[in-house]
């Protein structure tokens, strides 16, 4: 009985470790999957302004127009991606737009910050 009782502790040992072993991994894969998708949204965000600040450049139509016009008319072609809010930032003004949101609600505290500095 007490070799059986053994077996038995044995197995659910290794049911135990087995168990522990699945749960961190799928947390762990999870959170890769978020970390990536993180990414994505900001490589999208960082393309989008590059682009941006190469056409101000290059465009004769746009360099006629008003620094107020051009950060509106950028900021309404910026991606429309959940949870992420561009901010422009030019000669000590700040231009923004609402941050695209599904139907709940947020507050500050829920956006880290990844800020970048740009060159005019």
């Amino acid at each position: 009985m007490k070799k059986l009782s053994n077996e038995l502790l044995k197995t659910y040992y290794w049911m135990i470790v087995l168990f522990a072993i699945f749960s961190i991994s799928v947390i762990i894969s999870f959170a890769l999957f978020l970390w990536r998708e993180n990414e994505e949204n900001i490589k999208t965000v960082e393309t989008f302004i590059n682009y941006e600040l190469k056409e101000f450049e290059d465009k004769e139509e746009l360099k006629k127009l008003s620094n107020e016009e051009l950060f509106k008319t950028a900021l309404e072609e910026a991606p429309k991606i959940q949870d992420v809010y561009v901010e422009i930032f030019y000669q000590g003004k700040k231009y923004t737009k609402p941050p695209y949101l599904p139907d709940r609600k947020h507050n500050f505290l829920d956006y880290y910050s990844v800020t970048k500095t740009y060159q005019l």
